[in-house]
């Protein structure tokens, strides 16, 4: 800002001198003198833009991050395509821990029927969404299975798995 000030002063003394001395008009220096001001005030707002740029690029970073995360559960060689659901699904005596310190479900045993709706009620932490991330095999099982029409989920593709569900959550 100091030295937009300075500019200033320096070219409208410069060109003073000039306009008295008859080398430049006054017009042409008022002219000069209204361009340097809206350059100036130009490079003020560009400056003022460079903080929004930065985190712009910080933010693409970790776009780019998480674009080129690999994710944990892999397709296996062998997987196939999950034929169009036609009977139930069934989760057969399934364990899954998070970690050591935090449990997930515990030996559960469910069998959802075509045509029936399936409500997962309960209290924090008592494994609704877990249930919800195994069906959509965010993670797999450590024991037990989760079969789609006697098919494993282990052995079908995730984009055929999840092709085939919907999900609607809401807040009680």
């Amino acid at each position: 800002m100091i030295g937009f000030v300075l500019t200033q002063i320096v070219t409208l003394s410069v060109g003073a001198s000039m306009t008295f001395s008859n080398v430049m008009s006054v017009g042409t220096l008022v002219s000069y003198q209204l361009l340097l001001v809206r350059l100036n005030l130009n490079i003020i707002a560009l400056t003022g833009s460079v903080p929004y740029f930065l985190d712009g690029i910080a933010a693409l970073r970790r776009i780019n991050d998480i674009l080129s995360e690999v994710p944990a559960i892999q397709d296996a060689p062998d997987a196939i395509d999950l034929p169009h659901f036609q009977s139930d699904i069934y989760f057969d005596n399934v364990t899954f821990n998070y970690s050591a310190e935090r449990s997930g479900v515990k030996n559960l045993s469910l069998k959802i029927r075509q045509g029936d709706f399936a409500i997962f009620v309960g209290a924090s932490g008592a494994g609704k969404s877990t249930i919800i991330n195994l069906l959509m095999r965010f993670y797999d099982p450590d024991k037990g299975r989760i079969l789609f029409d006697g098919v494993d989920l282990r052995h079908v593709t995730v984009r055929s798995l999840r092709s085939q569900i919907g999900l609607l959550m809401t807040r009680a």
